[in-house]
């Protein structure tokens, strides 16, 4: 799904997830909003950089889970 607005993935995320839609796994495309998404708590990101640099995308993904608290 297309990136909203920076600063907005959060709001957008919580409205989702509360819908019928948030039983589905919800992910971003858009290499510079992928740290937002990811750390909003996102399900996946899908990006054209993991495509060329797969080990930072990884290194990305798994230092935003990391950050995640526990719930």
């Amino acid at each position: 799904m297309p990136a909203p607005a920076e600063g907005t993935v959060a709001q957008e995320l919580a409205a989702l997830r509360s819908s019928p839609v948030g039983k589905l796994a919800i992910g971003y495309s858009g290499d510079w909003i992928a740290a937002e998404a990811l750390l909003a708590g996102c399900d996946g990101w899908f990006s054209v950089l993991g495509g060329f640099l797969p080990k930072l995308a990884k290194a990305i993904v798994t230092a935003a889970h990391e950050a995640m608290p526990v719930p």
